[in-house]
């Protein structure tokens, strides 16, 4: 984990509920951001790519979008105070979604642009992950 990363989304927050809300506010309007980027990255695959296109762009896309609801279904349980003790596995299901988008690259290297946002992706809800971890009542 990168925690002057962490330290850095979390910095405003007074509380553990502000400091969730924050890192997690701040993980969706990243995710939300996967599809035009991934169109822009499509739009650069020759046409001959077509089979691959179709993969990527439905793979990855199910997959983010999947990521999202997740997100959204655990921004709701913090909301009503998680009393299931979920988002943790919610979490990293979300990013074990994203990990399935990048499984869609191995037949051809995630381009750069991508590859960025993945990896920003991917730090922001493993920043989620170590938020959610630092919860009072996990901690006693």
């Amino acid at each position: 984990m990168d925690k002057p990363f962490c330290s850095e989304v979390v910095k405003v927050a007074d509380t553990w509920q502000e400091a969730i809300t924050e890192v997690l506010s701040e993980t969706i309007m990243q995710t939300k951001l996967a599809e035009p980027i991934m169109a822009s990255l499509l739009r650069t695959l020759s046409p001959s790519d077509a089979k691959l296109k179709d993969n990527i762009g439905t793979g990855c896309k199910k997959s983010y979008n999947d990521a999202l609801e997740t997100l959204k279904e655990v921004e709701e349980l913090l909301k009503t105070g998680d009393k299931t003790k979920s988002a943790n596995t919610k979490i990293s299901s979300a990013m074990s979604r994203l990990d399935d988008c990048e499984d869609e690259f191995k037949k051809v290297q995630m381009p750069i642009e991508f590859a960025t946002f993945y990896k920003g992706s991917k730090k922001l809800l493993s920043t989620c992950l170590a938020v959610e971890r630092t919860r009072p009542d996990l901690l006693n």
